[in-house]
């Protein structure tokens, strides 16, 4: 048995055995390590400030063996209910098309997932947010920002609103 095996140890591996009269090889096996979804960005990184009828095109990069499912979703609507690629490309038409966009990465042997975010915004030359990293199942509510002013915080009925707001604005 291999204890620590890592994402190094992949490769073709033999077996040999000696004796004073003889040496035999067996044939080469492939040794494949499932590994990843430590980590998941967005590229391009955000903020994105964007005129309208621009198009963007949002690649979710997560170093996984296997490659991962991708689901995207945006303002916490599923863009897309089938496990999708890592690219998300969009026109810039209005609103509708601004936003929280969110690429959670699940791979497909471990179930493990964790998520990136990139908020996208119609304008050039005004403050945002932009928040990385997290499971896919944490989905937290991001408070809106307005000429980089912070936002009071919610009502305390939602922690995870009040955490986030400690995060970002203490």
């Amino acid at each position: 048995m291999v204890q620590g095996v890592g994402q190094v140890d992949a490769g073709y591996y033999t077996c040999e055995v000696r004796n004073p009269d003889n040496t035999v090889r067996s044939e080469a096996v492939i040794v494949t390590v499932i590994y990843g979804l430590d980590t998941v960005h967005i590229d391009p990184p955000g903020p994105l400030f964007l005129p309208l009828g621009d198009r963007v095109t949002l690649t979710c990069v997560a170093d996984s063996l296997p490659v991962p499912w991708f689901h995207w979703s945006q303002n916490s609507s599923i863009l897309v209910l089938a496990p999708t690629g890592a690219i998300l490309s969009l026109v810039l038409a209005g609103m509708e098309q601004t936003g929280m966009f969110k690429c959670c990465s699940t791979s497909p042997k471990t179930s493990h997932s964790t998520t990136g975010y990139i908020s996208i915004a119609l304008g050039l030359g005004q403050e945002g947010l932009a928040i990385r990293g997290g499971p896919c199942g944490a989905a937290r509510s991001v408070p809106p920002v307005y000429e980089n002013e912070p936002p009071s915080p919610s009502g305390g009925s939602d922690a995870a609103a009040q955490d986030l707001y400690q995060e970002l604005w203490t």
